[in-house]
């Protein structure tokens, strides 16, 4: 009598013959030996995860842009959540510091005064080590993105930022994504559908019709939105 080779489902346990098995090849190369009933499942999530894998998304600290898979949630000092790839996660400034240059060493007391901010919550962020195209110095802080009068796009600290605006040297500043993520009040790993519901609940409290609204905090609100999904 012949013998029929048999082994177990992977999905359900099952013993079959091996000649009603399949095989199905999941994303990170293992393969999956299922039953008919399990197949279907097991070649949905593969899809599923595939998709995920291929899924991009910019670096909070040095803005390049990772697989979604490849970038870790880092808790920042004030609360913030931030998306890092791996070179950015090791560079983060000890949760709360600041600058790395200027100072000669990490401070937070000096960043607040010269951000131009009240709070060093919406100025700090896991980054690499980045150099302002003004000073030349090097920054453990998101950059701001200016456009000059001469019409070049340029990395300001913040205090050549502030110099620039008072000087007429800069024209226009890109808002930080930190910025943007405090004011649309979410953290960093939120996704698409997390940060459009933020922005839909807070232009509507912030619209100038309403009689506690601002028009400087709607401008503000779309910018944040406008900053993390274009």
């Amino acid at each position: 009598m012949a013998v029929t080779d048999r082994r177990g489902c992977d999905g359900c346990g099952r013993t079959l013959p091996l000649d009603d098995l399949y095989s199905v090849t999941m994303p990170d190369g293992h393969t999956a030996v299922c039953c008919p009933e399990c197949r279907e499942y097991a070649e949905e999530a593969a899809e599923k995860q595939s998709e995920l894998d291929q899924r991009r998304r910019a670096c909070d600290g040095c803005g390049t842009e990772h697989r979604l898979s490849a970038l870790s949630d880092v808790t920042l000092s004030d609360g913030t959540s931030v998306l890092c790839c791996a070179d950015c996660e090791r560079h983060v400034p000890g949760r709360g510091g600041d600058r790395t240059s200027r100072t000669g060493s990490s401070s937070t007391g000096g960043s607040d005064a010269t951000n131009g901010n009240s709070s060093g919550a919406n100025d700090e962020t896991a980054v690499s080590r980045n150099s302002c195209d003004q000073c030349r110095e090097s920054f453990t802080v998101e950059l701001y993105r200016v456009e000059t009068v001469d019409g070049r796009t340029q990395l300001f600290c913040p205090d050549c930022k502030d110099e620039g605006l008072a000087d007429g040297v800069v024209r226009s500043v890109r808002m930080r994504r930190s910025e943007a993520y405090a004011m649309l009040e979410i953290t960093g790993n939120a996704d698409e559908e997390a940060i459009r519901q933020a922005y839909l609940e807070r232009v509507k409290a912030a619209h100038p019709d309403r009689e506690d609204g601002s028009r400087a905090e709607f401008k503000s609100v779309k910018r944040a939105y406008d900053r993390l999904t274009d």
